[in-house]
């Protein structure tokens, strides 16, 4: 009988209130799951929710947990495949999708525009990520310790670990890999994985840990391969491209490469309320360029 797979994938997941952690660690190992059977099938036979984890900032960032009714009926949809892709990629590339990510883009580029540009939901994703980022509030530290405790033990024990996050959570990832690396000293490698990430605005880059070094000290030494997804439609990831923003990791050794996926990637969450959401994980854990992803890091380790 063969050995249990030793390697953990650990999900951080975005931001907003979430529900109960059991919960939603299930729910997302359900959509990966599918997907790993649709398409790598004997990857998701390998692997089995003792491989998954869930570091889980949210209900220490936010005090509460979300209700999840809502999201079930989509999910299951997601699930049975019951979607419509001509209809779903139309809506992604909408005017008014068009819209909001020119708009989006121009005051990441000049932020003193936030203040004639009505976008509340803009308005909200920066008040919260200004809370993750200020160094007059302990939250910041407190959330990346959710993650770097069971980063620390699976690299001790020399695990092979994947650290899958998205939006929000991809950047917190990425500042506790840099805080093991620079304050910790902590060696190893280890593979990321990026959905729907902030990572390439100019207001995530200039707010990072070691945003404010040069050379290697600016980055983490931690990452070994590093693939980044982002949908169409996402209005989060509104630069899809991160490989030519962290080019410089590559140059100098640090990691041994960033691959970005963003042409032809379409995802399906959608629910009753606000109809299509390119952002929402449970479409980036179910597509097919996130199951080839695991499935292809399961097959360099087991």
């Amino acid at each position: 009988m063969a050995s249990p797979f030793p390697g953990r994938i650990i999900y951080v997941p975005g931001k907003g209130a979430k529900p109960d952690a059991l919960l939603h660690r299930a729910l997302l190992w359900r959509a990966l799951q599918a997907g790993l059977t649709a398409a790598q099938p004997a990857c998701a036979a390998a692997l089995d929710g003792d491989s998954f984890a869930l570091a889980p900032w949210n209900n220490l960032y936010y005090a509460r947990s979300a209700q999840p009714t809502p999201d079930f009926e989509a999910i299951e949809q997601l699930l049975a495949g019951s979607w419509d892709a001509a209809r779903d990629q139309a809506d992604a590339e909408s005017w008014r999708v068009w819209w909001q990510r020119t708009s989006r883009g121009v005051i990441d580029r000049f932020p003193s525009l936030l203040k004639v540009i009505s976008d509340p939901a803009l308005r909200a994703v920066i008040a919260e990520t200004d809370r993750y980022f200020s160094q007059d509030d302990s939250i910041g530290h407190d959330i990346r310790e959710v993650l770097k405790a069971p980063l620390r033990r699976a690299l001790a024990e020399g695990r092979p670990v994947l650290v899958i996050g998205h939006s929000l959570g991809s950047v917190i990832a990425y500042d506790a890999l840099w805080e093991l690396t620079h304050e910790e000293h902590i060696t190893g490698k280890l593979d990321f994985l990026t959905m729907g990430s902030p990572l390439g605005l100019r207001f995530i880059q200039q707010r990072l840990r070691g945003a404010d070094r040069e050379g290697a000290a600016r980055f983490p030494h931690l990452i070994h391969e590093w693939h980044n997804i982002a949908a169409i439609g996402d209005l989060i990831s509104l630069d899809p491209e991160l490989a030519d923003n962290f080019s410089e990791m590559i140059e100098l050794g640090l990691a041994e490469a960033i691959i970005d996926y963003f042409e032809g990637i379409y995802t399906h969450y959608r629910d009753a309320v606000d109809g299509l959401n390119p952002h929402r994980s449970y479409g980036y854990m179910i597509h097919p360029v996130t199951a080839a992803r695991v499935a292809e890091w399961w097959g360099r380790k087991r």
